[in-house]
């Protein structure tokens, strides 16, 4: 992948950044590692020492964590173009998450005194991990207010309008803008709103019902995203 290639996926819909420059992509390939990772393969490891800034150019990565009596807490899903591991080389924090490979793929990796370096020296690059960095702030603060307050419905109609958003194809019309596919498996989003596999499927097939969705092999296609948010908007 070259860096014009490697731009436009992390200047796109599923990427952590708007207008990053060619240039400081090319920098970004040319200081970090650039490596093959297939599937099963841990990237990172919670609790390293030395964290690194992952940015995933091909393939799915799943960021996972792990609570006191081991059950494992699905965090993020991270497409081509978006990246993990900000806060920890910014910071100087041992690595806050296992990263697990979904589908092989190519991530680069840039060491802590390189994501520093170029913070510096690259506005757009300073840029993108600010917006970044504020972005999951205040994803972190609706996931907090969710398991506190919303009912595990609200938090399925939240979690399929924020992957549905991720998928959504640059420059859509308002005709594919009304109908998203998302390719996530159920058992997948049930890790990310903390339910069962059971439990989510049957929250699934009450929406289905109500016409918000559609079931399909592999996948859910959103129908009616207004009446999905409002489903969110009740819980504020």
């Amino acid at each position: 992948m070259n860096a014009d290639e490697a731009t436009a996926l992390i200047n796109g819909p599923t990427g952590f950044a708007r207008e990053m420059h060619v240039s400081t992509v090319e920098e970004l390939m040319r200081r970090g590692t650039l490596s093959r990772f297939d599937k099963g393969a841990f990237v990172t490891r919670r609790g390293q020492n030395l964290p690194r800034l992952c940015i995933a150019l091909s393939g799915l990565v799943r960021l996972t964590a792990f609570t006191e009596d081991g059950r494992e807490m699905l965090t993020h899903i991270i497409q081509p173009g978006d990246c993990w591991g900000v806060h920890p080389c910014l910071g100087g924090f041992q690595e806050t998450n296992d990263s697990v490979v979904e589908v092989t793929g190519q991530i680069l990796t840039l060491r802590p005194e390189v994501v520093e370096d170029l913070m510096w020296t690259r506005q757009d690059f300073q840029k993108a991990l600010v917006a970044l960095l504020c972005h999951r702030l205040n994803l972190a603060v609706s996931l907090a207010e969710q398991f506190g307050a919303w009912s595990a419905r609200e938090r399925v109609a939240w979690r399929l309008l924020l992957l549905a958003n991720a998928n959504r194809p640059s420059g859509a019309t308002q005709a594919e803008q009304l109908m998203l596919r998302i390719t996530t498996s159920q058992e997948t989003l049930a890790a990310m709103v903390h339910l069962s596999r059971q439990r989510t499927n049957v929250i699934l097939k009450a929406m289905q019902k109500d016409g918000l969705l559609a079931l399909k092999y592999g996948a859910i296609e959103i129908l009616d995203p207004d009446a999905l948010k409002a489903e969110t908007s009740r819980a504020r």
